[in-house]
């Protein structure tokens, strides 16, 4: 229920599309993707250079051990960024506590919803950076499977450490009536970072 409410997976029904007044919705999604493509290409054009001379250099772990801390960061901010708005700042979970679900469920599920949108992110930014050093290293199968298991367990690690922050964070300050500006400042914050 948690994935479904917050990939808004509900909002996909093609009853809504059907009303004039919701059709710009996935018309603006799909102008919004084909606009991010040449960005994309381009990243992808730096990291097949920075890789060709990372190869040229002998070098060519420290090209996947960069991307993979550059992609922790990236990670972590955003993380500290949802896990305060998913944990502290939902009203859905005054909702749910009521309920007859375990707390440990409610706070996994939440976290499984965080992790998510983590794998998303790493499978944009660090898929393209195990194929390309895998194409330019002429790697065998065996480099493509550790490849998978990183990519699985690389959000893993900075989420649980931004989550550890946040706790931390709100443990020690009272925040109960300055939700919104907490939520502003932070959201500046991690966007200027």
């Amino acid at each position: 229920v948690s994935l479904i409410n917050g990939f808004n997976i509900h909002g996909l029904n093609l009853k809504n599309f059907k009303r004039k007044n919701e059709l710009w919705k996935p018309i603006v999604f799909v102008l919004v993707i084909v606009a991010l493509i040449p960005s994309y290409k381009l990243y992808l054009d730096m990291l097949n250079s920075v890789n060709i001379s990372f190869v040229l250099l002998n070098q060519e772990v420290y090209f996947t051990a960069l991307a993979y801390n550059v992609v922790s960061l990236i990670i972590f901010f955003f993380g500290l960024m949802y896990i305060m708005s998913y944990f502290y700042f939902s009203k859905e979970t005054e909702i749910l506590l009521p309920l007859p679900i375990k707390q440990r469920n409610i706070i996994i599920s939440k976290f499984t919803v965080i992790l998510a949108y983590e794998y998303i992110i790493t499978l944009i930014f660090l898929t393209p950076v195990f194929i390309i050093n895998g194409i330019n290293t002429e790697a065998n199968i065996i480099y493509y499977l550790m490849s998978i298991i990183m990519l699985i367990l690389a959000p893993i690690a900075p989420l649980s450490l931004s989550a550890i922050v946040m706790m931390l964070i709100m443990k020690f300050t009272n925040i109960k009536g300055k939700k919104d500006l907490i939520r502003i400042i932070s959201m500046f914050i991690v966007l200027f970072v």
